[in-house]
């Protein structure tokens, strides 16, 4: 549901600036920002947001774009450890982790996107499918690096699909560093 997805952004905005980049935010969207987590909102009102955080966070250039959405993906770990501290010992390793990441994205109640997310092993490390309707390239990237962090982990990822690209998902292969 992009109705957690809009909620987040809006809370992110917040940690950064406090009220008075809400104040901004509100102008710039137009309307109140204050949106349901459980709410299903129209794709279109997640654009509006998004380019109005843009506005107001300067984030112009696509790498603008993409360090803001990574900024994002920090912030976003540190709500899912708080609000779901077991999540991540379930599994064994960051390895363990990525090849059930679709399992592991299942326990996050309160995450209904992305409308596609699976891994499998491969010759070249493992391949992560990703499609989602933010097309969030960097957050998802952002995502993965957090958590190999977490496990200590050292990892490179390389693509041979991107959502920003023009391509119907996301495929990324991630190799674990020794």
């Amino acid at each position: 549901m992009l109705g957690m997805m809009m909620t987040a952004l809006v809370e992110f905005i917040k940690y950064r600036g406090g009220k008075l980049e809400i104040d901004k935010l509100e102008k710039e969207f137009g309307a109140s920002v204050k949106f349901k987590c459980e709410k299903d909102y129209p794709e279109e009102d997640f654009i509006r947001l998004t380019v109005a955080i843009r506005k107001i966070t300067g984030c112009k250039t696509e790498r603008d774009i993409c360090d803001c959405q990574r900024q994002f993906a920090k912030f976003m770990h540190r709500i899912l450890l708080k609000r779901y501290p077991g999540i991540i010992s379930r599994y064994s390793s960051y390895e363990d982790l990525l090849l059930n990441i679709h399992d592991a994205h299942r326990h996050v109640p309160f995450i209904k996107n992305p409308d596609k997310l699976w891994s499998e092993r491969d010759k070249d490390g493992i391949i992560v499918h990703y499609k989602s309707p933010t097309k969030f390239d960097c957050f998802f990237e952002g995502m993965l690096l957090e958590f190999a962090r977490q496990f200590s982990t050292r990892i490179k990822i390389g693509y041979m699909k991107k959502m920003t690209n023009g391509d119907d998902e996301t495929v990324a292969v991630v190799k674990i560093v020794q």
